[in-house]
C-alpha cells in the first residue's frame, strides 16, 4: 500500500484490520456491514441526505461512470427489452431497449436497494436495507413505500404471482422472513428456524420455498418450507461455509452458492446436498440462476462467471471482461443474461455467454485528484496511471494515455495546454497540449509524489512522502529538493504566489514566505490531508473526521464544528464565504458561513470521495472511489433521466520510455455501509 493510500484511508477513518468484534465483516453478502473494499456507513441521522435535491440548492449529478457508479446488487428482465437494475442508494434503473440505455427512475428512498422481483412489465418489488419495501405497478413510473414491520435489512425477495411473496434478511443473530397474501399491502412475519441472517430466498408455488445464509462465514444455513412458510425446517447441507443464493427448476432440483466459491446441488428438494467449494478467483460466488435442469449460471467477485450445460457436473468459467464483482443476474433463455455488480457494472450476453458487453461505460479506477480551470476544462488522475479529461464540462470525459500503470496522486493545470501529474515512485509528468501527449520530468526522488502546484510556466512545486519538496524554475526540466524541517509524510501543497505557500501532512504545516528558501514548520494536533487558501492569512484544512481553520497564514488552526459523519479528504472554497469538504461515504458538505457552520448536501453515491474542484459558486466537481465523477450545478432544477452514453473514448497509448513500478494500491480493506453484499 503507497502512503498516498494510506493516508486517504486514515483520513477517511478506515482502518485496514477493524478491532472491535461488533464490526467484523463476514465476506458474505450483508448489505448493511458489507464486504465490499470501504468504510463505516453513516447513520441514518448523521449521513447526508440522499435523492433528488431541491431545485434552489443545486444538484450533484453522476458524470462517471455512467449510468451511475454505486454498486447494483439485482438486475431483473421480464422481455429481451425490459428490465431494471437495483442499487445503493435508493437506486432504481430502468431499460426498454435491453440495455442500451438506461433511465433512473424515482424511487422515493435512499436506503440501499438489494433485490427486486418483477412479475410482468408493471409489477414489481423492490427490498433493501432497514426493512425497506417498494412496489410499482406501472414498470416503475412510481415506486410506494409498503410497511414491512422490520427495521432489519432485507436480502432477497422472490414472488409467485401478484398476491403471494416472500422476503427474507435479519442481522447477526437474528434472521428475519416476511409474507404476503395481498401483494404486499401487509408482510407478516414467519418463524425462521435459524439464527443467523438469510441472504435469498426462492419458490416454486404457493408451497415450497427454499432459504439460505448464515451467520458465519463458516457456518451455511439452509431451511425449507412446504407449506407457504407456516413452518420452516432446516435442511442439513453439510457446507462449512456460508451460503448467498438459491435456485430451483423444480420442487426436487436446486443448486445454492456462496463463500469461497461454494457451489451445491440437491435433486431431493434439499433433504441431501452435494458438492463444495469451487476454486474461482479469490472471493466468492453471490448469485445463482438456473434457466432449466442443465443450464445454470453462477457470478461473483472479481468478475466471476460460471457456467454449467450439464446440471453443475462441470462449470466452465465465463469472461467477464471485469474485475469488478459481480452480485445480480437475470437470463430469459440460455442465451440472454445479464450480469450487474460492483462500480456500477452492467454485462449483457447474447451468446451464452461466449462473450459479455458492458452496458456501462467510463473508468471504474479510483480518482484521486482533479483540477479544473474552467467551467469546460479538468483532468483527474488516479489509480493505476488513470488521467481522464473532459472539455464539456463533464458531459463527456475521454482517458488520456498517462505511460503509467503507477498511482497517480495528485494534478495541477495553469490553462488549457499546460499541466502536471504526480505519484508514486516519484512520478513527475507533464504535458504541453492539454494532455494528449504526457511526458515523463526526472523528480530525482523515488518516494511517493502526492500534490503538486505551479504558480506560472515555469515555477513550481511537489511534495510528498519523508518530508519531500521540490521545486523547478523551468517547467520541471529539473526539479531541486527544498528543506521542509520535517520528515513527515505531506500530502498537500499551494502557493498563492512566488513567495507564499504552504504544505500540509501528517500533524504538520510548512509554510515559506521567499518560494521554499526556508520552510517553517508547525505541528498540528491533527493530520491534514487537503488544503485551501484564498489569501496569505486564511486558510482551511480537513483530515480525519475534522475541519480546520487558519487565519494566521497556518500557524494555528482552529477545528470547526463540522458534523461530518465520515472522514474528509477533500476541501475547496470558493471565496471568503463559500466552500465544500467531500470524503467517505459520499459524503458531501457545505459552508456558506466561511466554516463558521456546515450542512450535509444531498449526496448521490456512497462511493467514498477524494477531492473537490470549484470554479464558481454554481460549478463544481467530485471525485473518488469506483471512478466517480459528480458534477455540482446551482441552476439545475428538473431532474434529468440517466441515459447511458457510447463508450468513453481512449486516447492511443503511449509507450513509456522508463517502465515505472505499479502502486500497490490497496483501496480499503473492509466496509460497513448500507450499499451493497
Amino acid at each position: 500500500m503507497t502512503q498516498k493510500a494510506s493516508r486517504v484511508l486514515r483520513s477517511l477513518g478506515i482502518i485496514v484490520v477493524l478491532a472491535l468484534p461488533a464490526l467484523l465483516i463476514p465476506p458474505g453478502p450483508n448489505p448493511v456491514l458489507g464486504n465490499e473494499p470501504g468504510r463505516e456507513q453513516p447513520t441514518a441521522s448523521s449521513a447526508a441526505p440522499r435523492g433528488p435535491a431541491a431545485a434552489s440548492e443545486g444538484r450533484w449529478v453522476w458524470q462517471n461512470p455512467l449510468p451511475q457508479g454505486d454498486i447494483i446488487n439485482a438486475v431483473r428482465f421480464v422481455s429481451t427489452q425490459i428490465g431494471w437494475a437495483v442499487a445503493a442508494n435508493g437506486v432504481i434503473l430502468k431499460t426498454t431497449d435491453g440495455g442500451a440505455s438506461w433511465t433512473a427512475q424515482t424511487s422515493g428512498t435512499s436506503k440501499a436497494l438489494l433485490s427486486a422481483h418483477f412479475i410482468d412489465a408493471d409489477r414489481g418489488w423492490a427490498v433493501g436495507a432497514t426493512g425497506t419495501i417498494l412496489y410499482t405497478g406501472d414498470g416503475g413510473a412510481t415506486w410506494t413505500s409498503q410497511p414491512s414491520g422490520t427495521s432489519s435489512s432485507l436480502y432477497s425477495v422472490v414472488f409467485i404471482d401478484s398476491s403471494y411473496g416472500w422476503a427474507v434478511g435479519g442481522s447477526f443473530g437474528a434472521a428475519t422472513i416476511l409474507n404476503t397474501t395481498n401483494g404486499g399491502a401487509t408482510w407478516t412475519y414467519q418463524a425462521p428456524g435459524v439464527t443467523g441472517p438469510l441472504y435469498s430466498v426462492f419458490f416454486t408455488d404457493s408451497g415450497n420455498g427454499w432459504a439460505v445464509g448464515g451467520g458465519d462465514p463458516l457456518v451455511s444455513a439452509v431451511i425449507r418450507t412446504s407449506n407457504g412458510g407456516a413452518t420452516w425446517t432446516q435442511q442439513n447441507a453439510r457446507m462449512p461455509r456460508q451460503l448467498y443464493s438459491v435456485t430451483f427448476v423444480d420442487t426436487q432440483t436446486g443448486w445454492a452458492v456462496g463463500y469461497g466459491g461454494t457451489i451445491i446441488k440437491t435433486t431431493d428438494g434439499g433433504a441431501t446436498w452435494s458438492g463444495g467449494t469451487r476454486f474461482i478467483r479469490p472471493g466468492s460466488l453471490r448469485y445463482v440462476a438456473a434457466v432449466d435442469a442443465q443450464t445454470v449460471w453462477a457470478v461473483g467477485d472479481n468478475g466471476a462467471i460460471l457456467k454449467t450445460t450439464d446440471g453443475g457436473v462441470e462449470w466452465i468459467s465465463q469472461t467477464s471482461g471485469t474485475s469488478s464483482s459481480l452480485h445480480g443476474l437475470a437470463f430469459l433463455n440460455p442465451q440472454t443474461a445479464w450480469a450487474g455488480g460492483q462500480a456500477g457494472t452492467i454485462l449483457k450476453t447474447s451468446d451464452g455467454g461466449g462473450s459479455w458487453d458492458s452496458q456501462s461505460f467510463g473508468t471504474t479506477s479510483w480518482l484521486l485528484s482533479l483540477a479544473f480551470v474552467d467551467v469546460r476544462n479538468g483532468w483527474g488522475v488516479g489509480q493505476n496511471g488513470t488521467i481522464v479529461n473532459t472539455s464539456d464540462g463533464g458531459a463527456t470525459w475521454t482517458i488520456q494515455a498517462s505511460s503509467t500503470t503507477s498511482q497517480l496522486n495528485g494534478v495541477t493545470f495553469l490553462n488549457t495546454s499546460m499541466g502536471w501529474a504526480v505519484g508514486a515512485s516519484g512520478i513527475i509528468l507533464y504535458t504541453s497540449d492539454g494532455g494528449a501527449n504526457w511526458a515523463s520530468q526526472l523528480s530525482k526522488t523515488v518516494v511517493a509524489l502526492s500534490s503538486v502546484s505551479f504558480i506560472d510556466a515555469k515555477r513550481g512545486w511537489a511534495v510528498g512522502d519523508s518530508g519531500t519538496i521540490l521545486k523547478t524554475v523551468d517547467g520541471g526540466g529539473s526539479w531541486a529538493p527544498q528543506t521542509s524541517g520535517t520528515a513527515r509524510n505531506l500530502h498537500w501543497v499551494a502557493f498563492l504566489d512566488t513567495n507564499t505557500g504552504w504544505a500540509i501532512g501528517d500533524g504538520i504545516v510548512a509554510s515559506t514566505t521567499d518560494g521554499g528558501v526556508t520552510w517553517t514548520p508547525n505541528s498540528t494536533a491533527a493530520s491534514m490531508v487537503s488544503g485551501s487558501f484564498l489569501d496569505s492569512e486564511t486558510g482551511w484544512a480537513v483530515g480525519g473526521y475534522g475541519i480546520y481553520k487558519t487565519t494566521d497564514g497556518g500557524r494555528t488552526w482552529n477545528q470547526l464544528s463540522s458534523g461530518a459523519p465520515s472522514g474528509l479528504s477533500g476541501v475547496a472554497f470558493v471565496d471568503a464565504q463559500t466552500g465544500w469538504a467531500v470524503g467517505g461515504a459520499g459524503t458531501i458538505l457545505k459552508t456558506e458561513d466561511a466554516g463558521a457552520t456546515w450542512t450535509a448536501k444531498t449526496s448521490v453515491t456512497f462511493n467514498n470521495l477524494s477531492a473537490a474542484s470549484f470554479v464558481n459558486a454554481s460549478t463544481g466537481w467530485a471525485v473518488g472511489e469506483n471512478g466517480t465523477i459528480l458534477h455540482y450545478s446551482a441552476e439545475g432544477a428538473a431532474p434529468t433521466p440517466t441515459q447511458t452514453p457510447t463508450p468513453m473514448p481512449s486516447a492511443a497509448p503511449t509507450p513509456a520510455t522508463t517502465p515505472m513500478p505499479v502502486a500497490a494500491f490497496v483501496p480499503i480493506a473492509s466496509r460497513n455501509q448500507s450499499a451493497g453484499w
